[in-house]
């Protein structure tokens, strides 16, 4: 009854007509289209080299904001702001298509100048 025709004929998934209840056809996999695979693996790698950077945009605020509350002077091209008994670094890094800026805080230590 399963590859026989009739009303059961098109139930058939061996058949090369195969349709499911309502007369579709099932579609035909296939790989898929090589634009899509190229824009998805660009973008991944944007991705990673994006988060990346910001991993060592926020490293970079972070060592330059303890350096200065310690006394030192400001490193990496960080902007340090020094208001009573805090320290704020900021370090802005560019990428192709946007401008990162991150931004660290740390408290003076008692014996720095």
């Amino acid at each position: 009854m399963w590859g026989g025709g009739g009303a059961w004929g098109v139930l058939a998934p061996g058949r090369a007509g195969f349709r499911d209840w309502f007369g579709a056809r099932a579609p035909a996999a296939g790989p898929p289209p090589l634009p899509a695979v190229v824009l998805l693996l660009v973008t991944g790698i944007g991705a990673v080299a994006a988060v990346t950077v910001k991993l060592g945009c926020v490293a970079a605020a972070r060592d330059a904001a303890l350096t200065a509350a310690r006394g030192g002077g400001a490193t990496g091209g960080a902007n340090v702001d020094v208001s009573g008994d805090t320290v704020t670094a900021t370090v802005r890094r560019s990428l192709r298509v946007t401008e990162l800026t991150c931004t660290a805080t740390a408290a003076r230590e008692p014996g720095a100048p």
